[in-house]
């Protein structure tokens, strides 16, 4: 019976672990969804202050290409296997002012609008979902998947 006891225990104390370990699925603004499923305009403002804290590596207020690339490369991680140069898209663009802490988070603001279909400061799980095919057509080229004003990509 004590044998039995203890390897519920241990299970129990395993199932927990690995339930805590769990977190709440990402948006695509990097914030975590509240507990009606939606995301707050606020939430995302202060999402934007906190990644610009961190491309901001050398404290001057602005990011600046330079550190705009570097920051795609950590998030790529180790260079690449191959030894080949960065992909073309991971290029820093000179001709592009610094950005700023308050240009930085009125980007990611104009996007949450651009999503916030009803204008009520939240999206919503369909809004979110809206997002999400307009992401995935503008990718493939066009909203029927294939490129813009084009046939779509597969046909049957």
């Amino acid at each position: 019976m004590r044998k039995i006891l203890t390897i519920l225990s241990l299970a129990a104390t395993l199932l927990a672990g690995a339930a805590s370990a769990q977190t709440a699925p990402r948006t695509p603004f990097g914030v975590t969804l509240s507990a009606d499923g939606s995301i707050a305009r606020t939430a995302v403002a202060a999402e934007a202050d906190r990644r610009f804290t961190a491309l901001d590596t050398n404290r001057d207020g602005t990011v600046t290409p330079d550190e705009m690339r570097a920051a795609r490369e950590r998030m790529r991680g180790a260079p690449r296997p191959d030894g080949a140069p960065p992909r073309a898209n991971a290029s820093a663009r000179p001709d592009r002012p610094p950005l700023t802490a308050q240009g930085f988070r009125d980007r990611m603001l104009q996007r949450f609008d651009r999503a916030d279909a009803n204008h009520d400061g939240r999206l919503d799980a369909t809004e979110l979902q809206a997002m999400r095919d307009h992401r995935r057509d503008h990718r493939r080229g066009g909203p029927e998947g294939g490129p813009a004003g084009g046939p779509p990509a597969h046909e049957d």
